[in-house]
């Protein structure tokens, strides 16, 4: 049982992560909540590299004329 209190954490974890990122569901509207550990391991670390990305270089795509 220790395992399944464990699991819970961590998906609670990255739940709480990924709302204070303002990201509540995947691109095909799956709530994350709804989602297994793995997944939300993978869509945190995806999230936070793209966040981390648009932080590097926000004026990517703007052109000064």
């Amino acid at each position: 049982m220790l395992l399944g209190k464990a699991v819970e954490q961590q998906r609670h974890y990255f739940i709480q992560q990924l709302q204070r990122l303002n990201y509540f569901e995947t691109s095909d509207g799956t709530p994350v909540d709804s989602l297994n550990l793995t997944e939300l391991e993978q869509v945190y670390e995806n999230v936070k590299f793209a966040r981390e990305k648009e932080e590097e270089s926000p004026h990517v795509g703007l052109h000064s004329t």
